[in-house]
């Protein structure tokens, strides 16, 4: 899915818009992280691509802006004292150190908000819990925010 034309014209898209870089290569771990994400979500592929389809302009928009309200957040603080990750969960990161360079997968993590945020938005916090994403709640309002902006 990640090579498929529809996929890949939305991440050129989102490029020339934000500036960022996105790495070729998709490894094993990433695969591994972004399948166990939308399981979390208890979507398929099949439903990333009918999104794609079907809501294209929407999910690049809202991906542009989320990059561009989040682009310079402080990972620093960004999780709460004895949740930071191990070593290990290090290589589930998105967004890889030196800059905006992001993993091919990364519009799979938007594209799962995004479909969340449109067709099951109560289901949203509990994919974030899920996922253990620090500070779900507030990000849930973030992100709200950014697709009732689009």
């Amino acid at each position: 899915m990640l090579y498929s034309e529809l996929y890949q014209r939305a991440i050129k898209a989102i490029c020339e818009k934000t500036g960022i870089s996105v790495e070729d290569d998709y490894d094993e771990a990433e695969s591994d992280y972004d399948t166990k994400c939308l399981r979390q979500a208890h979507l398929e592929t099949a439903d990333i691509l009918d999104l794609l389809q079907s809501e294209y302009s929407g999910l690049v928009k809202f991906s542009i802006q989320k990059l561009l309200d989040f682009g310079d957040s402080d990972e620093d603080n960004e999780y709460p004292v004895g949740e930071e990750p191990e070593l290990d969960d290090e290589n589930d990161s998105h967004v890889y150190e030196g800059g905006n360079v992001y993993c091919l997968g990364f519009l799979l993590g938007y594209a799962t908000e995004y479909y969340l945020l449109k067709f099951k938005p109560a289901e949203l916090i509990i994919y974030l819990k899920a996922i253990k994403m620090p500070h779900a709640r507030q990000y849930v309002k973030e992100l709200e925010k950014i697709y009732n902006s689009i």
